[in-house]
């Protein structure tokens, strides 16, 4: 097991907080982009072979803003025909250069990450308040079952 002492002797493949992860290997699973950005808890990490860390230029592109195109479906239609046959898609350096965007000023790709952001978040807040409410009800359906089964509920006048 290597020391996290070892990392720093290897300073070219250190991730840092605020990087962007691209597996480059089998890079689309279900509907998405195997991307992340390494956080706090990543490091001290290095990169592994077959994973891409990308580190935008923050006066041209905003990293956040880099991260949802990467993550975007225009990302995976980029993808998609690139990856044909059975074997494992590879993804190479060459390809992820070859992808294009048209890329706005700072200020606008701001805008567009609070919007992004401001509309994950009400959708994830949905997410979660469904999935509350279905763990609720399977609560009560399995409650439901037991006072029948065990008598607490009589259930004949229903029927």
């Amino acid at each position: 097991m290597w020391s996290a002492d070892n990392v720093d002797t290897f300073t070219e493949y250190k991730i840092g907080v605020g990087d962007i992860i691209l597996g480059m290997d089998r890079s689309i699973i279900g509907n998405g982009i195997r991307v992340a950005v390494a956080s706090e808890s990543d490091v001290p990490s290095l990169l592994l072979q077959r994973v891409a860390c990308i580190r935008p230029d923050p006066e041209s592109l905003a990293r956040e803003f880099a991260f949802w195109i990467l993550g975007s479906n225009y990302f995976v239609n980029h993808l998609s025909p690139i990856f044909t046959g059975i074997s494992v898609p590879h993804l190479s350096p060459e390809q992820i250069k070859e992808f294009w965007i048209s890329l706005p000023n700072i200020a606008e790709q701001e805008v567009i990450i609070t919007y992004l952001t401001t509309r994950l978040s009400a959708i994830q807040s949905a997410t979660e308040r469904t999935q509350r409410q279905i763990d609720l009800l399977r609560e009560y359906r399995t409650r439901l079952v037991a006072d029948v089964v065990t008598g607490k509920l009589d259930v004949r006048e229903a029927a």
